[in-house]
This record gives C-alpha cells, sequence and structure tokens, in this order.
C-alpha cells in the first residue's frame, strides 16, 4: 500500500467533530512496535475486585456503550514501509472470560481487534493494554470510566468525576494530542548517556508469570516511612534496593538502579489520553561492598528522586525522545530494517539502565457509590525479555497493594522487600497465585 502522510493533531480544547481513521503513534509509544519480538509485547493490566460476580452481557454492553467516547484505545497497529502507525477498528469482540496467566501477548497487527482485551474471572474485572496506546495515567481515565458505566448498567447512579469521562460527551482534541511534540523546543548538548545497571539474573520458566501481591494499610507505610526520615516513595524505593544488594549472588560493581515513573500531565497543562509519562532512574553503586546498610543507601539516594523528577530534567528528557523521534534518517530507514535497530537500542539503551522498575499509581479516587460495589484494585506490568522482576503499586480505599509480577520462580527479593517492610512495622498481607515455594 502507498505511504501515508502523517496527520497533524489538533491541540485545541475544541470536540472532536470527525473520528481519524488513522493516526501516528506518540513519541514514547513508536519503541513498543518495533521492541516486540515472538510471544511478548509490553503489555500491563489494571484490574478491579468488584464485591459481586461479574455479570458479562453487561460488561460487553458497558464496552460498546464508552467505545465512541474513547477513540484512541480503539485501535491495531499498521506496519508501513517507514514506521507503524495506528489504525481505528470498530471491532469490539475483546471481552472474554479469563483462562490464562496475565498480561500475556496482544495480536496488535495481524487482527481486526484493538490492541487490548477485557478480560472477567468471577469478581474481578481486567483490562490489559499495549502500552503504544497509552500510559498508566490515561488508561485508568478508560478503565474508570469502563466500571462506572457498568455499574450504571447494573442500575447504580454514578456521579461524574475529573477521572470518569462524560460518555454522552464527544471526544476531545486534546485528548489525542501527541503532547510529548506539543512541548518539544530544540536544546543543545542533551545526551542519553548513562552508567549500566546491576542486572538481576533469574531463571526463566516458560508459560509462568508469578504474582505476589502484598495488601498493606496505607497508614502503616506512612508511619514507618516518617520514622526512617522518608517520603513514601523513598523509603519503599529504598526497600527495593535494598532487597536487590543485599540478595546479589557475589560483589556488585555496577549501580543497582529503579526506574521511578512520572507522568507529565499536570506538568505541562497537559489532558491527553495518549502516553505522556518519562522515567528516572535511581539508585546507588555498591562498588564491591558487602556491609551496606538500609540507612546508608538512602543517603546514598537521597535528592536523587527528587532531582531526576524534576520538571526542567523531564523536559530535557521529552526534548532528546523527540529530537531522536525525528531523527530523518531513522524515520527514512524501512521497517523491515529498523526493527532490530529498535530492539537494540530499547535494550541496551534503555532496559539496561535500570536493575528493575516500580511504578506508583498513586491513590485511586472514586465517586462515593463506587465505592460500595468495588473491593479493591490491582496494577501488574508484564514481564520483559531482560527485566526478570517488575513492581507497581496502586491504593484503593486506604489500601496499598504491591504487586510484583515475574516469569521465575525465584522470590528472594520479594521476601526481603516484605520482610524489611514487616521489621518496620507494616502490617502485610501477601497474596500469591503460584504455590511453588523457593
Amino acid at each position: 500500500m502507498a505511504e501515508l502522510k502523517e496527520n497533524t493533531l489538533p491541540e485545541s480544547d475544541e470536540v472532536l467533530e470527525e473520528i481519524p481513521q488513522w493516526f501516528p503513534l506518540d513519541v514514547a509509544g513508536i519503541i513498543y512496535p518495533n521492541a516486540r519480538r515472538y510471544g511478548w509485547c509490553t503489555t500491563y493490566r489494571f484490574a478491579f475486585i468488584m464485591k459481586e460476580e461479574v455479570d458479562p452481557a453487561l460488561l460487553r454492553q458497558a464496552l460498546k456503550d464508552i467505545a465512541p467516547r474513547f477513540p484512541s484505545f480503539f485501535v491495531k497497529v499498521k506496519a508501513g514501509l517507514f514506521w507503524y502507525y495506528f489504525e481505528r477498528t470498530d471491532d469490539l469482540d475483546i471481552v472474554e472470560e479469563e483462562d490464562y496467566y496475565p498480561c500475556r501477548y496482544i495480536e496488535t497487527t495481524e487482527t481486526t481487534k484493538p490492541a487490548m482485551r477485557v478480560l472477567y474471572y468471577k469478581n474481578r474485572i481486567s483490562i490489559e493494554t499495549f502500552h503504544s496506546v497509552a500510559d498508566g495515567g490515561a488508561a485508568l481515565v478508560f478503565n474508570k470510566t469502563l466500571v462506572a458505566r457498568y455499574l450504571e448498567l447494573k442500575g447504580v447512579h454514578i456521579t461524574l468525576t475529573d477521572d470518569i469521562a462524560d460518555i454522552n460527551e464527544k471526544p476531545k482534541k486534546y485528548e489525542i494530542e501527541d503532547s510529548f511534540r506539543a512541548n518539544y523546543k530544540k536544546m543543545k548538548g542533551l545526551t542519553r548517556k548513562e552508567e549500566t545497571a546491576y542486572c538481576y539474573k533469574a531463571p526463566v520458566t516458560k508459560n509462568y508469570y508469578k504474582i505476589i501481591h502484598g495488601l498493606i494499610p496505607a497508614e502503616d507505610i506512612k508511619s514507618a516511612a516518617k520514622s526512617h526520615g522518608m517520603t513514601i516513595t523513598e523509603f519503599l524505593m529504598v526497600t527495593y534496593l535494598y532487597a536487590f544488594y543485599v540478595n546479589a549472588p557475589g560483589k556488585v560493581y555496577k549501580p543497582i538502579k529503579i526506574s521511578i515513573p512520572a507522568s507529565l500531565r499536570a506538568r505541562f497543562g497537559s489532558r491527553t489520553l495518549r502516553n505522556f509519562s518519562l522515567y528516572t532512574n535511581v539508585g546507588f553503586n555498591p562498588k564491591g561492598r558487602t556491609d551496606i546498610t538500609f540507612e546508608e543507601i538512602f543517603e546514598m539516594v537521597k535528592g536523587k528522586m527528587e532531582a531526576g523528577l524534576a520538571t526542567e530534567e523531564l523536559h530535557k528528557m521529552l526534548c532528546v525522545n523527540v529530537r531522536d523521534a525525528q531523527n530523518p534518517i531513522l524515520r527514512l530507514v524501512p521497517n523491515v530494517l529498523k526493527k532490530p535497530v529498535m530492539q537494540f537500542i530499547f535494550d541496551h539503551g534503555g532496559e539496561n539502565k535500570f536493575t528493575s522498575g516500580m511504578t506508583n499509581l498513586g491513590i485511586q479516587k472514586f465517586p462515593p457509590e463506587m465505592y460500595e460495589h468495588i473491593e479493591r484494585m490491582e496494577c501488574l506490568l508484564g514481564s520483559s525479555p531482560t527485566k526478570k522482576l517488575l513492581c507497581a503499586m496502586i491504593t484503593y480505599n486506604n489500601i496499598v497493594n504491591i504487586s510484583f509480577t515475574s516469569d521465575s520462580k525465584k522470590t528472594d527479593v520479594q521476601k526481603t522487600f516484605f520482610r524489611v517492610l514487616a521489621e518496620s512495622g507494616v502490617r502485610v498481607r501477601v497474596e500469591c497465585n503460584c504455590k511453588e515455594e523457593n
């Protein structure tokens, strides 16, 4: 087919009267189709544990009802000669009963279905999304709106909030904006140079996905962090760093680093429902020492996260990403040649710069009516070809749910993490989807 020219995405607050049939991937989303490989793509899940068993027919109807409001979610990935792009799809047959492990591969190109799936099992509703479509902040708006509409169909009156879209309104132009490009400015002297991180190694089990949840009262974490003189995010990050450090099989001479994401929406005044977040990698280099304490690690990383997540630093990173995405040489390389290069960049220019990721989706708020029907929330990160352990957390109704996901049966880091929390006075209820013991 003939190569398409990119649309110019609108920037105003006007209603999107005509839905584009296709549009380009945003700057963050470009890497993921290229990084895909057999049986794997970057996928994440949000799950809502309801207080009643899910009605599949109503869930399917809820999806149909909200679909016109979220055009950028109902897309499949198409491969052009030089780049990937999104094409709209009206196939909504993606609601199915869950019968396999979470965050499995989503077919995104050779299909008529959008690059996501909606699952149900007993009283759980799960939405899994290919990361090119949207980041977690945008996906939460979609997911909350879906659950709100589902409850409305069950007869529950729902009060609209900022996190729940009015499905009677038309989509807004700003919702499909590529906010990376919208906030790009040319800067000199920008670089991606960063030291390679310590790699946590664990034997992989095929067709296996271990989930360990730690359910924790929010006030316990707040109190423990305060007793150590840390913020909540610092306390959990240092605990994670410490867990990797003490479980290293030998002396470590590379920095142990945790990748911490941050939404850019509030910082840059964006309301996009696509990707608009960046990461900072925070850690310390043991330099062969085997006697570093928890408190010493905190002193080593103190201030690094705040500095890395400063708006000025994030804007520099944004501009580097847009600059590289607009590289005319790379853009003119055919996809068939570009893909292995992009995979190499993904593995060796990004993934190898951190030991693991820790995503905190923060406190999730709902209209009062929804609390009566939702027991808890979960967030799961899909596995990676290079990262054997990932962590995500989300807070709902004063309970922090910290979820570790891995395609390995090894659990040393997870056990140490929760042990340190317990020793700090934090009450932890641990749940796991697997019976094996390590």
